[in-house]
């Protein structure tokens, strides 16, 4: 039984690092994109979970279907060089943070 649940379930975790030189014209401050401190510095966690339904093969009407069901978060500690308003403009690197959900599909 055990072998069939780890066939099931997945988990992928990822930090991705930007780094840069600090170019006040390049990375000028505005709102959203833009850097209060000139640098893109960014910092992220992305945590992925899924879900194979047919795995261990697909239903008896279509055997070959292969699917995957999945949500994704990311999670910025840092955004063009800093956490809290990067942006010049009062703009958190949290509020970059994403949900994402979704089905992929191959036949």
């Amino acid at each position: 039984m055990s072998e069939l649940l780890f066939q099931k379930y997945g988990i992928t975790e990822s930090f991705r690092t930007v780094y840069g030189n600090s170019d006040p014209l390049l990375y000028a401050p505005s709102p959203i994109g833009g850097s209060a401190n000139g640098k893109p510095d960014t910092n992220s966690w992305t945590t992925e979970l899924d879900y194979y339904p047919f795995n261990n093969g697909g239903p008896k009407w279509l055997p070959w279907l292969n699917a995957k069901l999945f949500v994704t978060d990311t999670f910025y500690p840092t955004f063009n060089g800093l956490a809290n308003n990067y942006d010049g403009f009062g703009r958190s690197a949290g509020a970059n943070d994403t949900l994402f959900a979704g089905l992929w599909v191959a036949f």
